[in-house]
Parts: structure tokens; C-alpha cells; sequence
């Protein structure tokens, strides 16, 4: 009987323990609803979005200062100094001018995607130019458009040059696009591999690849570095990946998402900095284990300079191919092999002069590797011996080149 009647209460004392469940349960629910939300406009986790905020910078010059007060999110903040940027240089682009077909993809890296598109001055004007447009793969990740942020306030601060990618405006409203000068050979890494295994196929000028034509190449890696190193500028990328070639054998160094302009003669990685870097094509100086003495700079750049050499004697060899890049700690091995005064060896088509002075752009010492201008002389010096005749042949495409490059502004 006394059971009977507790009966009641133990059904009342269940029922408010289940509700008591179900609220809790889909107060989380809500909650973590909001959560991913918040995370999901700034285009990553909370550690990712903190992280981006970190390392995000502003353009040096301070003309590009906004006030931060009325700056609501580092979107925004990255999307206000883009506008800024281009303003003051005359570069917007009116996306309706723009004939993008994503048939006309052009490929896609870390930093962004690329397709090939048509640039028309006027809405209805039948004249158009073939341009390259970059954009990033994902338009809500904030670390995707503060490189391409830093990219543009790079090719903003340089003037045209002949072996350097060309900007020619920048797409604002809506998406914010890069759009270039578009290089119809695709990148030389992609170029030499495929003359290895098919050397009748590739062809420059109507004519097959030649030694002469490897010569022309250092070259103009070295003669576009050199002005880089001038502005100043640090690359960071610098591999045949990111450098352009066109129909005629003139290069482009492009991709200058990891690159940074500078004041000082040194550039130093900071703290904050969270970029894959390109470990193979890196000099030792710049995966320190101390952070403090970590450091790029131009004789960085001639150290990765030095692996393009040698990606362009052995036609597109991966180097160090001899250690295991599959290992986790291949940064370490890497380090190891280095330090000990290992380098990468006589690269098939290399003659023993041009692989003394490779090796010289690998000394472990940085104030001892050549300068980019040393590396201009010696390499159009080469060239020169091995024909003159075509040496005058590819200074006579660059200053053709030059002057072509005047022209691109007229399309903004």
C-alpha cells in the first residue's frame, strides 16, 4: 500500500529529471550552434581565427594607417587596406569588364586559384585583353585573403620590370581578385619536365630547346631577383613553380604571397608567423631552432636561387630526392644534411663552372653568397660565351618586353 502510494512521486521525480536532461541537452545544441556559426564567417577554428589575427600586418608606408576604432573585423580591416592600396594607385577594375569562365581554370595552390580571363576597358567595347585573375580558393578564410592582401601590397610597391609578373588591376566589389598579365606557357618546372620526357614537343620560337636556352633562363631569374633585391624585397617562394615562361622564352618571377617588402637591410621572421614555407628550397638560416635568429633576406633568396639553378641543369629534378621527404622530421634531416656541408649534386647538364658558382649560392655563411647582381653578371657572362649571338637575341626580347609592360596600365 505505501508503495502505492510513493508511486506518483517517483514518476513526478523522472519526468522532471528527463526535462531537466532535455533542457540541458539543446541548451548545448544552441550553443554550439553559435559557436561554429562565429567560426564559420571568420572561415576557420577559434585557434585558426586567433592565429590569423596574430600574424595579420598592415602595409608599411603609413599613408595605407586606417582607423582600427571603426574596424569591426579583420575582414573588413583587410578589405578597407586592399581599397586603399589600389585607390592610391589608380588599379580598380570594374568586375562587370571581366569575362571569367571557370572552364578556363588555370590551376590552384595554397595561397589562391587562378583562371585565365578576358579584360574589356568598356562594358561594350569589342577590344579585350587576355589577363590572369587570382582569387582566393576560399573566399570567408581570413589567412587566404591576408596573403593575398600581402601579395598585393608587394606588386603595389614595385614598377614594371621585364622578368616580373605584371599587375594590372584589382577587382574590389564583391570578391577581391588579383588580375596579372597573362603568361601563356605556364610555369618552367612544368616546362623542362616536359621537354625531358618530350623534347620534340616543346619548342620556343618555333625552334627546340636548347643549352643556350637553360643559360637564358638563369639569367633572367637573376636579372628579376636583382631588381627585387634592389626595392627592397625578400621572395621567400623563389623555385621554377612560381616562375612563368612565355612563348618566346621570356620569364616571369610571379607569386609573391609569401614575399615582403622591407626598410631594413635584413627582413627576420617574426614569432607570429604561421606560413608553410618551401623547406627544400630554403636556406639553412631561415628554420632555425631559435626563433630570434631566424631570418630572410636577399642572400636567402640567392641560397633558393642556387636550387633553381640546379632544378634547371637536371630539367626539373626535385632536389634532394636521395633523403626521405616522407619522414615527419624531415626538416630536421634536412637541417642535418645541410650543416654538415652537404649540397645537391652536378645536376646532368650542368658544366663545372656554372655548378662552382651554384655552390657558391649555398655557402653556409650568408654574407659570403653572391649578390643578385653578381649573379646577373656571371650568368649573362656564361651565356654570352656559349653564344653571342643569342645572348643579344634574349636582351633584345626583354627590352621588347619592357616595352610591351608600358602599355598594361591603359586597361584600369
Amino acid at each position: 500500500m505505501m508503495l502505492r502510494n510513493l508511486f506518483p512521486i517517483f514518476i513526478y521525480i523522472i519526468f522532471v529529471l528527463l526535462f531537466l536532461a532535455l533542457s540541458l541537452f539543446l541548451l548545448y545544441i544552441w550553443r554550439r550552434i553559435l559557436t561554429n556559426s562565429s567560426n564559420s564567417d571568420l572561415g576557420g577554428s577559434e585557434e585558426d581565427v586567433e592565429r590569423s589575427l596574430l600574424t595579420t600586418s598592415l602595409p608599411i608606408s603609413n599613408k595605407y594607417d586606417l582607423d582600427r576604432t571603426r574596424i569591426q573585423t579583420e575582414s573588413e580591416l583587410i578589405s578597407e587596406t586592399i581599397k586603399s592600396l589600389i585607390g592610391d594607385n589608380h588599379l580598380e577594375i570594374d568586375p562587370e569588364n571581366l569575362k571569367i569562365s571557370t572552364e578556363n581554370y588555370i590551376g590552384s595552390g595554397f595561397f589562391g586559384t587562378v583562371y585565365r580571363a578576358e579584360l574589356r576597358r568598356e562594358r561594350r567595347n569589342s577590344n579585350f585583353m587576355i589577363v590572369a585573375v587570382k582569387e582566393p580558393s576560399n573566399i570567408h578564410n581570413i589567412r587566404q585573403k591576408k596573403i593575398l592582401h600581402e601579395e598585393l601590397n608587394v606588386m603595389c610597391s614595385m614598377e614594371k620590370h621585364p622578368n616580373i609578373l605584371s599587375l594590372v588591376g584589382v577587382v574590389t566589389q564583391r570578391n577581391v581578385m588579383i588580375v596579372t598579365e597573362y603568361v601563356e606557357d605556364g610555369d618552367l618546372l612544368k616546362f623542362l619536365r616536359k621537354c625531358k620526357f618530350d623534347k620534340d614537343s616543346v619548342k620556343l620560337d618555333e625552334k627546340s630547346l636548347c643549352k643556350a636556352d637553360l643559360f637564358s633562363f638563369t639569367f633572367q631569374i637573376a636579372n628579376g631577383m636583382q631588381y627585387l633585391e634592389r626595392v627592397p624585397c625578400v621572395h621567400r617562394d623563389l623555385a621554377l613553380r612560381n616562375v612563368l615562361i612565355k612563348n618566346n622564352g621570356v620569364l616571369k618571377i610571379a607569386d609573391f604571397g609569401l614575399a615582403r617588402r622591407h626598410d631594413k637591410k635584413d627582413y627576420y621572421r617574426t614569432k607570429t608567423t604561421d606560413t608553410a614555407l618551401p623547406i627544400k628550397w630554403l636556406a639553412p638560416e631561415c628554420f632555425e631552432e631559435e626563433e630570434e635568429k631566424i631570418r630572410f633576406d636577399s642572400k636567402s633568396d640567392v641560397w633558393s636561387y642556387g636550387v633553381c639553378l640546379y632544378e634547371i641543369f637536371s630539367l626539373g629534378e626535385s632536389p634532394y630526392n636521395e633523403l626521405d621527404s616522407n619522414n615527419f622530421a624531415f626538416l630536421q634531416v634536412l637541417a642535418d644534411f645541410l650543416r654538415k656541408g652537404n649540397t645537391l649534386s652536378e645536376p646532368e647538364h650542368c658544366a663545372p663552372k656554372m655548378y662552382y658558382f651554384m655552390k657558391s649560392c649555398w655557402n653556409l655563411i650568408p654574407e659570403e653568397r653572391p649578390s643578385f647582381t653578381a649573379c646577373t653578371n656571371f650568368s649573362r657572362t656564361q651565356l654570352n660565351q656559349l653564344s653571342n649571338e643569342f645572348c643579344m637575341e634574349t636582351i633584345g626580347k626583354i627590352d621588347n618586353e619592357a616595352n610591351e609592360q608600358r602599355c598594361l596600365g591603359r586597361w584600369t
